[in-house]
């Protein structure tokens, strides 16, 4: 079949007044709690497993449930249950198209070392290698490539800094270099392009952090960043969108915390988002699927409702007014093309950049010093699939918008 790129939005602001990054979607469909898995799949996003953690009258309800969001329908559907015993505060990443998820606790002084596969096509789990390392919960979870990776965590005496590498291919772990911060758990991780990243988190002695750290897998090395601001903490939340990687929520050593905080791989800076208004500041479960990030369940703090299954949808495209153009317009046309595209702007660019990003939010072309009125894109290559842009300046952010090569 010939291949063609269908541009299904034509993009035009006018920013008349603030507006909010976060929305709220359909609840997450099983019982309210904290502590479970969370991964993306494509264009799917899914939870599962968890805890009810009050911290008094163990043991705690668990959970083995998974559930699958499609954020097209704004709809959750329960998948098989995690094959494994039910637990909270497990570990869990996907890999290609496969999810894993091992670890955790089981709600009193149990915790596990197994690790399962799931297949979201034949909706299935099979077992694979057991973790080699100590037993544990909490712990940091990303992957790269064909691997994935687990560091830090804590067992029911001890926390831990080592870093695990699991090989799909090979179904084998290997000892990696150990993260060099403090021994710690729930730190925040994920992944932009080839790094993956740690931060934050509570030691053993109950001080939060926010310390940030880049592993680099080819290297086997990790490199200090620039700390996440605000307060230090615990417990919080994060998620990569293109090269960017947010940050927010948590506990401090004063309360709750609902700040979030943008981290930009180029240069190393962190720049204050819009606040999160929902229940849950603490354990929540978040996935990313294309330009959007998703933050689900989780601890809220309130006596008579202490767990939420509310689920809050953020875009990092969506600013107030002096952060985006006023009144700008932006075309793409023809539609569809199979060869090249030409953008056109209502005011002159100058020096503008078009970035495009598949599903799983990895840039995969960046078009540069882009000027005038209008430009053209070639195709050049581009796979079938969905994928979504981002015109910029140098100041902030002209349009945004999703296409679909078929």
């Amino acid at each position: 079949m010939r291949s063609t790129l269908l541009f299904l939005l034509l993009c035009s602001f006018n920013i008349a007044g603030a507006q909010n990054a976060w929305t709220q979607k359909a609840n997450f469909a099983g019982p309210a709690r904290d502590g479970a898995v969370s991964f993306t799949i494509g264009t799917k996003g899914y939870v599962g497993t968890g805890i009810i953690d009050t911290s008094s009258n163990p043991p705690a309800p668990v959970f083995q449930d998974l559930w699958e969001y499609d954020p097209s329908t704004d709809t959750w559907t329960q998948k098989a249950n995690f094959a494994g015993v039910p637990r909270g505060f497990a570990s869990g990443f996907a890999i290609g198209n496969k999810g894993y998820i091992g670890l955790g606790y089981d709600g009193d002084v149990t915790v596990y070392n197994d690790f399962w596969e799931y297949d979201p096509a034949g909706n299935s789990w099979v077992q694979k290698a057991n973790f080699p390392a100590a037993p544990r919960g909490a712990a940091g979870c990303f992957s790269v490539g064909s691997k994935g990776y687990i560091a830090t965590g804590r067992d029911i005496t001890s926390f831990y800094q080592d870093l695990w590498e699991y090989d799909q291919a090979g179904n084998s772990w290997v000892q990696k270099a150990a993260f060099p911060g403090a021994a710690r758990e729930g730190p925040v991780s994920f992944t932009i392009g080839s790094k993956s990243y740690i931060g934050t988190g509570r030691d053993i002695n109950d001080n939060r952090l926010q310390d940030f750290w880049e592993y680099d897998p080819v290297l086997n090395a990790w490199l200090q960043k620039a700390v996440v601001p605000g307060s230090a903490r615990g417990s919080a939340t994060g998620f990569a969108i293109g090269t960017k990687g947010y940050i927010g929520n948590g506990s401090g050593g004063s309360g709750s915390l609902t700040d979030w905080w943008e981290w930009d791989q180029a240069s190393n800076s962190w720049t204050q988002k819009a606040n999160f208004p929902g229940a849950g500041f603490e354990g929540e479960s978040a996935f990313a699927i294309g330009t959007k990030g998703y933050v689900c369940i989780g601890y809220t703090g309130n006596q008579s409702q202490p767990f939420t299954n509310e689920c809050w949808e953020f875009d990092p495209n969506v600013l107030s007014v002096g952060e985006q153009e006023e009144g700008i317009s932006v075309s793409v046309f023809p539609n569809p093309f199979v060869s090249s595209v030409t953008v056109h702007s209502s005011l002159e660019l100058r020096d503008a950049a078009l970035a495009i990003y598949d599903m799983s939010g990895k840039q995969v072309r960046s078009i540069e010093n882009c000027a005038g009125s209008s430009f053209r894109i070639d195709r050049d290559g581009l796979p079938a699939g969905v994928y979504f842009y981002e015109l910029r300046d140098k100041r902030k952010l002209l349009a945004a918008g999703k296409f679909i090569a078929e």
